[in-house]
């Protein structure tokens, strides 16, 4: 069983995007493992794989509503060092993919992970899900549609918006956030997930006028700290900002699909989605 841990709380942590979650769809497929380990099974991997998928899709169903009525914007929560090496490493998502993966229903977001992500054939999909082949195929095209409307560059090799994030800490540090805002996309969103902890706005901000009135007006609250680095976390390389010592929030961007400008900031400053750092 232990040797398709990380497998099952990978795919479960893809599909419903909190670790907690997934380390409890894990043990349940272990319960369930229980049940069934005397019985003659042929793969004992798919049939693990097809309890921790189909469970988890059901919690991210629930999930979902669960974050149509969260305080301000939710976006997934960052992985310390810690909680990524228990992921299978064979698989590369980023922080930028895993946020498109919200505009997705569950089973999309399974199919694609699958069969994209994890190297599954349509038929062990069809298998895993109870759909037929010709669904898998389907569920993939409307997946990969969706994922194309966010515009966003969805590399999974870290380091891609290394210079750009670099230029962002720049403009901080000089006291000057108009050559940032600048290279925002005329379409840019801000997304400022807080919670009920920490004040923040409330709905996505839009285009790179009001982006930027935000962060002129924050800069003098401290909203950048007092001092800052940058960090490869969940594949991509983001901004840490500290306040005494202390993690505050955790900036990513995600750039256009040329990977010249900004399309999309992303900023993490519930406490609770920073409690692992």
């Amino acid at each position: 069983m232990e040797e398709y841990r990380k497998l099952l709380l990978t795919v479960s942590y893809r599909i419903i995007g909190e670790m907690a979650d997934a380390e409890d769809v894990v043990q349940e497929t272990y319960i369930e493992w229980e049940k069934h380990k005397d019985e003659d099974i042929l793969n004992r991997k798919a049939f693990l794989t097809r309890i921790a998928v189909n469970k988890s899709i059901n919690l991210a169903k629930s999930a979902r509503k669960t974050r149509e009525e969260y305080y301000g914007p939710w976006i997934p929560e960052p992985l310390s060092e810690e909680l990524e090496a228990q992921l299978e490493r064979k698989e590369r998502v980023n922080y930028a993919m895993m946020v498109v993966f919200e505009s997705l229903e569950p089973k999309d977001r399974a199919v694609f992970l699958l069969k994209d992500v994890f190297g599954y054939s349509h038929q062990e999909i069809a298998d895993l899900l109870d759909i037929s082949v010709l669904n898998s195929r389907q569920v993939l095209t409307r997946a990969k549609r969706i994922i194309a409307k966010s515009e966003l560059q969805l590399e999974r090799e870290p380091g891609a918006n290394k210079s750009m994030i670099a230029f962002f800490v720049k403009s901080i540090e000089d006291g000057n956030i108009a050559p940032f805002i600048e290279m925002l996309t005329s379409e840019a969103t801000m997304q400022i997930d807080g919670g009920k902890r920490r004040q923040a706005p409330l709905r996505v901000i839009h285009t790179p006028l009001r982006i930027g009135a935000f962060l002129r007006g924050v800069t003098e609250h401290e909203f950048f700290g007092d001092s800052r680095e940058l960090q490869v976390i969940d594949e991509q390389i983001c901004m840490l900002i500290k306040k005494d010592g202390k993690l505050v929030r955790i900036i990513f961007l995600g750039l256009n699909v040329d990977g010249d400008k900004v399309q999309s900031v992303f900023v993490v400053t519930n406490p609770d989605k920073l409690k692992n750092f």
